[in-house]
């Protein structure tokens, strides 16, 4: 069967002296279309993880979302374990000091039931500061730590941590569906690969 070629972008009328084509007018409307669709993920995630912080403490938002995460895990739904400061179901079950995608907390079980108390393996940070922090800028650390590590800042990180972060929401609304799991495993990949890029 013979491969149909890509399609591909006329030449600018400006440089061509030509009139604007039917070809010139359907890629700029997918281009907008495209760029609706962006903004509204990026929109629908930064509610997310700002929606409890206009209201009064994130704590209360990431521990009811943490609490959703390990019911699907009881339940067998998920086998992922939710990451005590941003609540989504991040970690894997086996071993331990892993590190969240979304927010980057370092897991050292000493803190999950304790949101005061400080922990060492996170700049001495309690749970309560870190979902303060993630409802600011999607990262646990405090803000002044965009200057020490800026790969987690990048206008790349965000906006993947942003399609990140509305992957996990459908997933825990919507466990069973097969599209938000595939959305989640390339966000996570999109992510990482945004983190490092910035680091080369």
């Amino acid at each position: 069967m013979p491969q149909r070629s890509a399609a591909r972008l006329p030449s600018h009328p400006a440089r061509t002296g030509q009139r604007l084509t039917a070809a010139h007018l359907a890629v700029l409307a997918e281009s907008r279309r495209t760029a609706r669709c962006v903004l509204l993920v990026a929109e629908r995630a930064r509610s997310a993880m700002t929606q409890d912080a206009l209201e009064g403490d994130p704590w209360v938002a990431t521990s009811a979302r943490g609490a959703r995460s390990a019911k699907l895990r009881a339940d067998g739904v998920l086998d992922a374990l939710p990451c005590s400061a941003c609540g989504y179901p991040t970690l894997d079950p086996r071993g331990s000091d892993h590190i969240c995608i979304v927010c980057h907390w370092k897991d050292d079980d000493t803190t999950r039931d304790q949101p005061d108390r400080p922990s060492v393996a996170n700049h001495g940070l309690t749970l309560r500061q870190a979902a303060m922090h993630i409802a600011q800028t999607g990262v646990f650390a405090r803000p002044s730590w965009e200057w020490t590590a800026p790969e987690y800042y990048t206008a790349d990180a965000r906006a993947a941590r942003a399609t990140l972060i509305e992957a996990y929401e459908r997933l825990l609304w919507n466990p069973h569906e097969v599209s938000a799991r595939k959305d989640v495993r390339d966000g996570r990949s999109n992510l990482m690969y945004a983190i490092v890029h910035a680091m080369r």
